[in-house]
């Protein structure tokens, strides 16, 4: 039976939380000089919310590569994952189309249902890809390192 981890949990949903708020000071509408009354707060506010994203994924690309390192390799895992991204791509975009949420006319099938050779598209899920196929690599370091 496998022993949970709870405060790995807690902090992994931690730094969830905060690659939302990045995401939310990145790319949200939310106009930060309403509540800093000058451009200078405003710029701070979002520097400081857009930090969290890049911690946020710090950790959590830590925590699963922590997870990772006793496994052995399974290319079912990075099947898995490219067919759920992909699954959950589409049917978010069609749910989009369907709404008529601002999805530009010239966005490409392409890009939505291959989305992985261009690293800009989902570029976290190519770079996960990347970690999960060097993975048998580098637990062989990790072993050998006293």
């Amino acid at each position: 039976m496998k022993r949970r981890s709870s405060n790995l949990e807690l902090l992994r949903i931690l730094s969830m939380f905060m690659i939302v708020v990045h995401h939310f000071a990145f790319h949200g509408t939310f106009d930060f000089k309403t509540i800093t009354n000058t451009n200078q707060g405003a710029l701070l506010a979002t520097l400081i919310l857009e930090s969290f994203g890049k911690v946020g994924v710090a950790i959590f690309v830590l925590i699963g590569a922590y997870f990772l390192v006793e496994k052995s390799f399974s290319f079912k895992r990075v099947m898995n994952l490219v067919i759920l991204t992909s699954f959950y791509s589409i049917i978010i975009y069609i749910i989009l189309r369907v709404l008529k949420f601002g999805i530009p006319n010239d966005y490409l099938w392409t890009k939505i249902i291959f989305p992985y050779p261009i690293p800009t598209n989902y570029w976290f899920v190519t770079s996960y890809i990347v970690m999960l196929l060097s993975m048998p690599m580098l637990n062989i370091v990790i072993r050998n390192i006293n």
